[in-house]
């Protein structure tokens, strides 16, 4: 079964289902995981739930977080 929505980072080859592994809980929220190969060079990548939150959800979360402590940081020099 090969899924073209997700496509290989290495080849541009499609990827397909390999596994579906153990949602796991993180933020508050349970997220399913599935591992995906790909068809041609077998390099494998987890894809989370709706597949875009691994990638840039939680990137973004960690930079908006580093974003805040480095202002806040700023704060406490000035005063």
């Amino acid at each position: 079964m090969t899924n073209t929505e997700f496509i290989c980072d290495i080849c541009s080859a499609p990827m397909e289902l390999e596994s579906k592994l153990s949602s796991v809980k993180m933020h508050g929220h349970k997220y399913r995981r599935r591992r995906f190969k790909c068809t041609i060079c077998d390099y494998q990548k987890v894809i989370y739930a709706g597949g875009y939150g691994d990638e840039i959800i939680w990137p973004q979360t960690g930079i908006d977080e580093m974003n805040k402590r480095y202002k806040q940081e700023e704060e406490n020099r000035n005063t």
